[in-house]
This record gives C-alpha cells, sequence and structure tokens, in this order.
C-alpha cells in the first residue's frame, strides 16, 4: 500500500475513535436524560409536561452534567483502547503516544498551554459580541457544571482521550507513512472540526486549529503525546478555572501583564524543547507500534 494511502487509514482510525468516542458521550446523555424524564414523571404524576419547560430542564441538565459525560466517556475509551491493546498484544504506550520522556519535556508542554491561553482569551476579548456570541453559548456548556466536575471532565479527561486520537493515533500515524507538514494540517483540523460537534463557532474552530498545530510541533519535538497533554491540560485549566477566578480583577494593566507573562511562558517552552530532538523522533516514529 502506497504511504499515501497508510497515512490516509491512520487519520480514518483516529476518526473512528473520535467518532465513537462522541457517541459515547451521547449514550450517557441519553441515559442520563432518560433518568431525569422518569423522575419528573414520577414526581409529577398525572401532569402533562410542558414542551418549553421540558426543552429548558434538558438543556440545563446537559449543561450541568457535560463533563461527567465527558469524564465517563473517555474512560470507557481509553479501556476499549488498552483492552485491544492486549488483545493485539501491542504496547499501550506504544499504540496510544504515551512514549516514555523527560520531566523537562512534561514542564515545557505545561508552559506552553499555560502560556497561549491567557494569549488566546486576550485576542479573543478583541473580536466584536457579533462574532463571539456564537462561541461564549457553545463553550459555556463546558464549565457549567460544579468545579470537580469541571477539573475531571474538561481540564483532564477531555484533554486525554483529545491527545491520544489527535496527536497519538492521527498525527503519530500519519507520520510513520507522510511528511511534517500534511501531518500537522490533517491532525489539527480533525481537532478543530470534533471541537465544532457541540455547535459549530467559527472562533472556536479556528483557535482549536491554531492549538492543533502547537500541539502536533510538540508532539513531534519530543516524539510523545504526554507534553502534549500536559500542554492541553495546563490549557484549559485556565482557560475553565484560573480564568474565572482573576476575571473580576482584570483590567487594562492586568490583561496586559498576563498577555506578556504568557508569551515569556510560550517561549521558555520552545525554548525547553530547543534541543535537537528531530533524528530521535523521526526513529521513533518510523519503529512505533
Amino acid at each position: 500500500m502506497a504511504n499515501g494511502k497508510k497515512a490516509a487509514l491512520a487519520a480514518l482510525k483516529g476518526v473512528g475513535v473520535f467518532a465513537g468516542y462522541f457517541v459515547l458521550q451521547n449514550i450517557v446523555s441519553a441515559v442520563g436524560l432518560i433518568k431525569l424524564g422518569a423522575e419528573q414523571a414520577r414526581n409529577n404524576p398525572g401532569k402533562v409536561a410542558d414542551p418549553a419547560e421540558t426543552t429548558k430542564l434538558a438543556m440545563d441538565f446537559i449543561t450541568e452534567n457535560s463533563c461527567w459525560f465527558i469524564l465517563i466517556a473517555a474512560a470507557v475509551t481509553l479501556l476499549i483502547m488498552f483492552i485491544t491493546s492486549l488483545i493485539r498484544k501491542k504496547r499501550f504506550s506504544g499504540m496510544t503516544g504515551m512514549e516514555k520522556t523527560s520531566p523537562k519535556n512534561a514542564l515545557a508542554g505545561a508552559m506552553i498551554g499555560l502560556g497561549t491561553a491567557p494569549v488566546v482569551l486576550t485576542v479573543l476579548s478583541l473580536l466584536p459580541d457579533s462574532v463571539m456570541n456564537n462561541y461564549t453559548q457553545t463553550s459555556s456548556v463546558l464549565g457549567g457544571g460544579t468545579l470537580l466536575g469541571t477539573i475531571l471532565g474538561t481540564v483532564i479527561a477531555a484533554p486525554v482521550i483529545e491527545e491520544v486520537i489527535c496527536r497519538g493515533l492521527i498525527f503519530r500515524g500519519m507520520r510513520k507513512h507522510a511528511s511534517l507538514i500534511p501531518s500537522v494540517i490533517v491532525s489539527s483540523v480533525i481537532f478543530a472540526l470534533a471541537h465544532s460537534l457541540s455547535g459549530f463557532s467559527i472562533v472556536w474552530v479556528t483557535y482549536a486549529f491554531v492549538l492543533g498545530v502547537i500541539l502536533a510541533i510538540v508532539c513531534e519535538k519530543t516524539g510523545s503525546i504526554i507534553p502534549t497533554i500536559c500542554l492541553h491540560i495546563a490549557f484549559n485549566l485556565f482557560g475553565t478555572v484560573i480564568s474565572s477566578l482573576i476575571a473580576p480583577y482584570m483590567g487594562t494593566a492586568l490583561t496586559v501583564i498576563v498577555t506578556v507573562a504568557g508569551a515569556a511562558l510560550i517561549a521558555a517552552g520552545f525554548f525547553l524543547l530547543r534541543k535537537k530532538n528531530a533524528v530521535s523522533n523521526a526513529i521513533k516514529f518510523e519503529t512505533a507500534d
């Protein structure tokens, strides 16, 4: 099989796993809604449900519990992949891209993620409301639950499963058979489009694509998705938790300080990755399971 076809097959394999992950999310969500409906019927016997009230109740339930849906779907997807690795007698770390890496690389990833988030938020704050309305409505679903749910689901589980699929299966899978640029573009496009499934927002798709490119570059430099998981977790942590904590104090001066500090963290993170890893990474990609 030609290298191009093998690279395309690797991308399709990742898309298939992504589809399964989202189907699991919908199944968990549907089970929760059915249980909610049964509780409402039991607590209000004989009452005819108002469609508008029912719709609002369902939307509130999804918003409050979306992080738990993500957590459950991610855990089940990873469990299925682990069982598959045992059946196929392949290393789970090699199959998912979780190759051993140095603490320096993991720290560099976290620094880049923690720096990228405030820069992105500053850019978004400069956009007109007409552009941001749809993004604000869509993204609010991911942070609408409890703090614990947000941390476990949005901050930890989502980055882990998305990195396993987009950088572990798709990017690394394509890099065995394709050059860097096509692998970066395809994995980043899939990553960006996946973020539009809960509600299309050109803002979200655009910055998800840019983030995907950064994540792919870090994966290329380190030969592992562990630094990209650290980057992704740090990015989501700032975007969902830290930003809400400092929001009441964010005037112009503090925004400038945080943005400059973010840019400095990005530069420092890539500085840590400056040593030549290209040759060793190429060997890793060629010999990966």
